[in-house]
């Protein structure tokens, strides 16, 4: 368990600084968009697309963190409200489980589809379009490795509960 615990630790620390690294760079790329389009009256005709092939990979890396902090409003919901006490273990889960299943089929495809952007070449940035489109099977390969990990710890407890969150997440204060 503590080897798993080492595995999460490194994959948070790699989803969040992709995360914060594309975050950053489709708001410079965004900011010197609108500052060439508004203020110098010449827009660059890279900057749209640059910060849409960093939404994907922030998007996707930054869906990993959520899995992380257990951060499922819907399935919290669920739990909280309609679900008795010991049951709760077996529906999160099975929740865990159609989502490796669901992640499975996103890398599958997100294979498929990035090996088909070998051939693409991107119109304004002239780079291939595997980089961009591999956002979607690495972004599902780290939701399926924190969801796994997340399976064996939740096998591994008696009850269910949620992680504590970070402070600074969603404004909630840790207990």
């Amino acid at each position: 368990m503590k080897a798993l615990l080492q595995v999460e630790k490194v994959l948070n620390w790699i989803t969040v600084t992709i995360t914060v690294v594309f975050v950053a760079i489709m708001c410079v790329s965004v900011f010197y968009g609108v500052i060439c389009r508004y203020l110098l009256r010449s827009a660059p005709f890279w900057t749209e697309e640059v910060s849409r092939f960093m939404m994907v990979w922030m998007a996707m890396s930054a869906a990993a963190i959520a899995f992380r902090n257990r951060e499922h409003v819907g399935l919290d919901i669920i739990l909280d409200r309609f679900c008795p006490q010991h049951l709760k273990r077996w529906v999160v889960l099975t929740t865990d489980l159609a989502t490796l299943i669901l992640f499975g089929f996103v890398i599958y495809f997100g294979v498929k589809f990035a090996v088909q952007g070998i051939r693409i070449v991107s119109p304004a940035t002239g780079i291939r379009m595997v980089w961009p489109y591999s956002g979607i099977p690495v972004g599902g390969s780290f939701c399926f490795l924190q969801v796994l990990i997340n399976l064996f710890k939740d096998f591994h407890k008696k009850t269910i509960a949620t992680i504590p969150m970070d402070p600074c997440v969603a404004g909630r204060s840790a207990p």
